[in-house]
């Protein structure tokens, strides 16, 4: 039997805020906010996420009682919890975390009808050098929600044809995936330059299909910042391929304004880090 009182994961953050992507924009979550992240993608706002060993050490147990469950029976219209980061799917305990955490939601009434999202970093390793995702795509079985943020090789250091052979094939095991629909599955395209929207354009080329899946297409830019012009000219190229169906009759422009909005809201919960071990 596990003693989750001696796994751990390394967490940077959690706190209340309003979802500000996704199918459910809008919505109050619980977001918790995984350290490290292989990539290192040119363009990541989240630099301090990337290395494993910083932030905060937390026994599963920890994290679930001290924390998560109190926060959730305070805030009865919180019924979605956000695994993001960094990459959670990276936490070595990550399945031990998930399974502890639905245990104890029937344990309280009204818990067990909360949602796990995963927000994913985009990239999923192959089986040894090969196109079966198979390993990795089992990780998102566990959640009720994925949303995927494909990548392009504008944001991710990779040989192109060979980066292009893996997103293919890995977009196509996506939707083998969830053809059953019994998850929701949807996608984040992120936008720098012209080259980002051929990539995705490709993508849905070649796999027709998701364009049946809900589309967020979120315009890469510092929120502390003015929004540039090239940013403007690119949204005019996207708002035409959108209005042509190019993207799919779900495809949804976004800029993530919550990120402005809704930021006193974070301060509402954060980790009880007096309880990291």
């Amino acid at each position: 039997m596990t003693n989750y009182n001696e796994v751990y994961v390394q967490m940077n953050d959690a706190y209340i805020s309003i979802n500000g992507e996704g199918i459910s924009q809008g919505q109050p979550a619980l977001y918790l906010l995984f350290q490290g992240c292989s990539l290192k993608c040119k363009h990541c706002t989240r630099r301090d996420f990337q290395h494993p060993d910083r932030g905060v050490k937390h026994s599963v147990h920890s994290l679930v009682t001290d924390n998560i469950i109190p926060t959730l029976l305070k805030y009865d219209g919180v019924r979605r919890i956000i695994f993001t980061g960094g990459d959670p799917t990276e936490q070595p305990n990550l399945e031990n975390l998930i399974k502890y955490l639905i245990a104890n939601f029937y344990k309280h009434q009204n818990l067990d009808r909360t949602k796990l999202h995963l927000e994913h970093k985009g990239i999923i390793k192959s089986s040894r050098g090969t196109d079966d995702y198979s390993v990795e795509l089992n990780k998102l079985r566990m959640f009720t929600s994925v949303q995927f943020a494909l990548k392009t090789p504008t944001m991710y250091k990779h040989g192109k044809e060979s980066f292009l052979k893996s997103t293919f094939s890995l977009a196509q095991g996506l939707e083998d995936f969830n053809k059953n629909r019994k998850r929701d599955v949807s996608y984040k395209f992120i936008i720098t330059c012209n080259e980002d929207i051929d990539h995705y354009l490709k993508v849905i080329n070649r796999i027709p299909q998701i364009k049946l899946t809900p589309i967020t297409i979120q315009p890469y830019f510092d929120v502390r910042n003015k929004l540039n012009t090239n940013i403007i000219k690119l949204m005019d190229r996207v708002h035409d391929l959108i209005i042509n169906n190019r993207f799919g009759t779900s495809a949804k422009i976004n800029v993530n304004i919550n990120k402005v909005l809704c930021y006193p809201v974070k301060q509402s919960y954060k980790l009880n880090t007096s309880t990291k071990e």
